[in-house]
């Protein structure tokens, strides 16, 4: 089956041997990065990945395969990388795709077969050298990135520094390392020679066993077999699934608020009782990107609704779901704290209100009244009147202590003007008594 680009893909994960630090905090260390390589059997061209947190699961599994699918200038973009289509060309389904048995089930295998018509093949749990195109990739780019990173895992037989925890020289965060993975590809797939091809005898002589020229020469001379579909959709079919909740306060999901416009028009969030809204809905969501979920309205695959994360849950923009669940799981801790700091304060405040009002009550005791409660009554306005006065009284004379204050105050002036306009302040009592107009 392996006759030209697309015949085959294969896909397998690897943790790396390197420890990454939080990008919200440098001193915090997250552990080790999984990564999926997607990759073209017969131009041994690196078609897609993924890495990030997850574990390796079929899950994470789809978005590398998602990533192999779709164009690679937009993925790059994401990181500040800047391609052409030329140096990274793979876009399209395959026509049979092989990965471990473990990793062939969930719903989004039926997508793959179903609705793209990929064939899935998996590999036997006791020959992984089935996969072998795969694994030399990764041991070809750990020993890329193993000279210049700190944190790096050191052998049981190598010269591993005794009592030194390699865990604590981590210093690269997940996006600047994703950074270094692409990079890698792309070098990968345009300069990389691959040793001892199998070169057909129809493939010409001159021909560099090199990714890119192997891919390029087999697009053009040997039959085709990727296939284009629509990308976004594609992309969303294959990403992990989840179910959020729904409220008048909007979409819910792994603790942060989201807002959709399709949801809004059919009245969701309106605090009516006559509005039908479900309790909970279907989600397919990217574990990179906090940004943006996407609620599916059915059960079919060809549709679904944007939503966007809502200004309520701002904090968590532009962060890996990962990121996130840090974030919460510190806040959380954090309102812990305080409220118990507020529960053992709750009896001092008891006690200082307490107290000041006996005071009041006192004082109001030790004053007898000869009003009767209806003259009492008919009295609150010119009460209040009154007190207003005492108390515009109280701030003139505050502020005539501070104007004292001033004049005593040596002033040096900036220039000389003979402007006759005044900035002096506006007369106090003319100022108050606006108030009572």
């Amino acid at each position: 089956l392996n006759f030209g680009p697309g015949a085959r893909y294969e896909i397998d994960a690897t943790i790396v041997d390197l420890y990454l630090v939080s990008g919200l905090d440098r001193n915090r260390i997250i552990g080790r990065p999984v990564i999926y390589y997607v990759k073209d059997v017969f131009s041994r061209m690196v078609v897609g990945l993924y890495v990030g947190l997850e574990n390796p699961s079929w899950a994470t599994a789809t978005i590398a395969l998602a990533n192999a699918f779709s164009d690679k200038v937009k993925y790059c973009q994401q990181f500040g990388i800047e391609i052409d289509s030329s140096m990274w060309p793979s876009v399209g389904i395959p026509a049979t795709i092989t990965a471990d048995r473990g990793e062939m089930l969930g719903r989004q295998a039926d997508v793959l077969v179903n609705r793209l018509g990929i064939s899935l093949t998996n590999t036997r749990a006791y020959r992984g050298s089935d996969k072998g195109v795969v694994e030399r990739a990764f041991k070809e780019m750990h020993a890329h990135i193993k000279p210049y990173a700190q944190g790096i895992v050191e052998p049981l037989n190598g010269k591993k520094r005794i009592g030194h925890r390699y865990e604590l020289d981590a210093e690269l965060s997940l996006t600047a390392f994703t950074k270094i993975v692409i990079h890698h590809v792309i070098n990968h797939n345009t300069t990389h020679v691959v040793t001892e091809y199998d070169f057909a005898p129809d493939m010409p002589t001159d021909l560099a066993s090199k990714p890119i020229d192997l891919w390029n020469w087999g697009v053009k001379n040997r039959t085709g077999k990727l296939r284009v579909v629509d990308e976004e959709l594609t992309f969303i079919n294959m990403l992990p699934q989840g179910k959020a909740t729904v409220s008048v306060t909007g979409i819910k999901f792994n603790g942060m608020s989201y807002t959709c416009s399709e949801a809004m028009q059919m009245g969701w969030f309106h605090r009516s009782k006559s509005v039908t809204r479900p309790e909970s809905v279907d989600i397919s969501y990217d574990p990179r990107n906090t940004n943006v979920i996407y609620l599916r309205p059915d059960a079919r695959f060809d549709s679904y609704w944007v939503c966007l994360l809502s200004d309520k849950s701002r904090r968590y923009r532009d962060m890996t779901f990962a990121e996130a669940k840090l974030l919460l799981s510190q806040a959380k801790k954090t309102e812990a704290t305080n409220q118990q700091q507020e529960d053992f304060e709750a009896p001092d405040l008891q006690q200082k209100i307490m107290k000041i009002v006996k005071e009041e009550r006192d004082k109001k005791a030790q004053s007898p009244s000869s009003q009767t409660n209806t003259e009492k009554l008919r009295g609150i306005r010119e009460n209040r009147n009154a007190e207003k006065e005492l108390e515009r009284q109280k701030d003139r004379d505050e502020l005539a202590d501070k104007s004292k204050k001033q004049e005593l105050s040596p002033v040096v002036p900036i220039r000389s003007s003979d402007s006759d306009e005044s900035f002096d302040f506006p007369d106090l009592d003319s100022f108050l008594e606006d108030d009572d107009e």
